[in-house]
């Protein structure tokens, strides 16, 4: 019925579609569908992400304005990104937990890079400069987002994106260094609790913050997920506490 919905003589096409036997459908042919099955929102998002196609400039506008208040009045940082790890808003405190210049500001907002290209190009940069005793430990985070980014894309490698993203990141020593690392690791390496979060600041007297950090993704449209920060310790609440008066 639904491939003569479509306007399809032969209902095997839609099979083949189904079992993948053909190359990835165009996006409107997506959206004929989902249509012509009389999908919710949400269920058409799901169809979306199941195929990997990437949310439109509508779609994350809408995103944002969703979340946007609620990051706002979050007391912490808070952060929104897609299934490919592009970050499209983070709260003020976000960049403040981080440190970040006016100039990296302008240029996060502006190009809402990937999460690795901010890790690897402008966060540990600031680690190697300014605190020395956390270059170890970050290297080893970073091995374990860089590793967990590829279990979670391994069905995407051949997504333009993906390419794209993996070409401009070879540029980076540190990145070269540790993808080939990760080309030799175990999935079961994923089993390690990084939800404690342990990030340097000169602000505080222990000279780092400590936060618990937990993901969700958007109800009516899983492609878009929330990043949430919450203090780990009593030094960490207190800092945010005395920012607030």
């Amino acid at each position: 019925d639904i491939a003569f919905a479509l306007g399809w003589k032969e209902p095997s096409r839609l099979s083949r579609i189904e079992q993948g036997r053909i190359e990835k459908p165009k996006r409107e042919l997506i959206e004929s569908l989902a249509k012509a099955m009389r999908l919710k929102e949400e269920e058409k998002n799901s169809l979306l992400l199941a195929g990997s196609y990437i949310p439109n400039q509508q779609e994350t506008d809408k995103a944002i304005a969703f979340v946007r208040k609620q990051m706002q009045t979050w007391e912490y940082p808070g952060s929104m990104f897609d299934f490919t790890w592009k970050i499209f808003y983070s709260n003020n405190n976000m960049f403040i937990m981080y440190q970040i210049t006016p100039e990296e500001r302008k240029y996060i907002d502006e190009a809402c890079p990937n999460l690795l290209d901010v890790h690897f190009n402008i966060l540990y940069p600031k680690i190697q400069r300014d605190s020395p005793n956390e270059i170890l430990p970050t290297k080893e985070y970073l091995t374990y987002i860089l590793f967990r980014f590829r279990v979670q894309q391994q069905r995407r490698t051949r997504e333009k994106w993906y390419i794209d993203l993996v070409q401009k990141l070879m540029d980076n020593e540190l990145f070269r260094e540790i993808w080939q690392k990760t080309e030799r690791m175990d999935e079961q390496l994923l089993g390690g609790d990084y939800s404690l979060r342990k990030v340097p600041n000169k602000q505080t007297p222990q000279g780092f913050l400590t936060h618990h950090f937990f993901a969700t993704q958007l109800i009516f449209d899983p492609r878009f997920y929330t990043g949430w920060f919450v203090p780990a310790d009593i030094e960490t609440f207190s800092h945010y506490q005395t920012q607030k008066k």
